[in-house]
């Protein structure tokens, strides 16, 4: 008789390994093979600050997709196709598809320190559009609702730093710094 290893899989029996796919959805989609961590939501909906720190490819990305899932209120349609068999979807919190999602990847920023700045800023505001626009009912500051399709984006504002430490090397002084920053600052060339 042959041992557990040497008998062949039946593919209809075993889920497939999702190798390559970082993504909740298409993962569950798929019918592929899923380690269920949603029993940590509700942890995690306790805690005020979460940092995740783990070495590569133990799940981050996937793990993110499947906050962005559970919690974006546009993909709250999706609840049972997606959470469906999950400890999650069995007991679900009050804060599932409650939230605007926004997803950034900062890995799409080239290494030049000079543009940075820019691509910050226009990766950041693209990405507030996008969601206003997918999202057309938030509420503004000022507790008014928002016209449909209008964006209200502020620039970031800058603080100067104008106190003097007594002593200590002058080139670490708070406000030497910031002109030298301000040197550097691209959008000033041009003024």
């Amino acid at each position: 008789m042959p041992g557990p290893a040497t008998r062949p899989r039946d593919p209809a029996r075993f889920p497939a390994i999702p190798y390559g796919l970082a993504y909740f959805k298409g993962i569950r989609r798929e019918g592929c093979l899923y380690v269920d961590k949603t029993r940590f939501l509700r942890r995690l909906e306790q805690e005020r600050f979460v940092f995740f720190v783990r070495p590569r490819r133990f799940g981050k990305t996937c793990w993110l997709s499947m906050l962005e899932s559970y919690y974006d209120r546009n993909q709250a349609d999706d609840f049972d196709d997606l959470f469906g068999g999950l400890d999650i979807g069995r007991r679900p919190t009050r804060d599932r598809g409650r939230y605007v999602v926004l997803r950034f990847n900062f890995s799409t920023f080239g290494s030049d320190p000079a543009n940075l700045e820019r691509e910050f800023d226009e990766y950041c505001r693209r990405h507030v559009r996008d969601a206003m626009q997918d999202h057309p009912e938030p509420v503004s500051r000022c507790g008014r609702r928002a016209r449909p399709g209008a964006v209200h984006a502020q620039r970031p504002t800058r603080r100067t730093v104008r106190t003097r430490p007594a002593g200590g090397d002058p080139a670490l002084r708070p406000d030497r710094r910031v002109r030298q920053l301000r040197q550097h600052d691209p959008r000033r060339r041009g003024a």
